[in-house]
């Protein structure tokens, strides 16, 4: 009896450590603009490990003048985009489907 407990506890520990080395769903964030302080909150996030608590590996992609986030989205190439409202708005009507979430920042001064 003893010997079959210290197997199911053996075999129990075993699944919790496959478990527990499952990789985590990578994530590709595409931003709208070059790196800057409004988007300080993404890497404050990634570098305190806050992504991977929640089982997350996300890459964050920096924006800039070429680079059109709602284009990113549709082409595949991002999971989650950071938009101005207007052009996430317009984006949308052209039948992309996807949801449009607050920004974090977005209180009224």
């Amino acid at each position: 009896m003893m010997k079959k407990l210290i197997m199911g506890l053996g075999v129990l520990a075993v699944s919790f450590t496959a478990f527990s080395a499952m990789a985590a769903e990578q994530v590709v964030l595409q931003l709208k603009w070059v790196t800057q302080a409004q988007f300080a909150g993404y890497y404050v996030a990634q570098e305190n490990g806050y992504y991977k608590d929640a089982g997350l590996d996300v890459t964050i992609n920096p924006g800039g003048p070429d680079i059109a986030p709602p284009q990113i989205i549709v082409g595949g190439a991002a999971d989650v985009i950071i938009d101005w409202m207007p052009s996430a708005l317009a984006a949308r009507e052209k039948a992309c489907l996807w949801s449009i979430l607050p920004s974090p920042s977005s209180a009224p001064a």
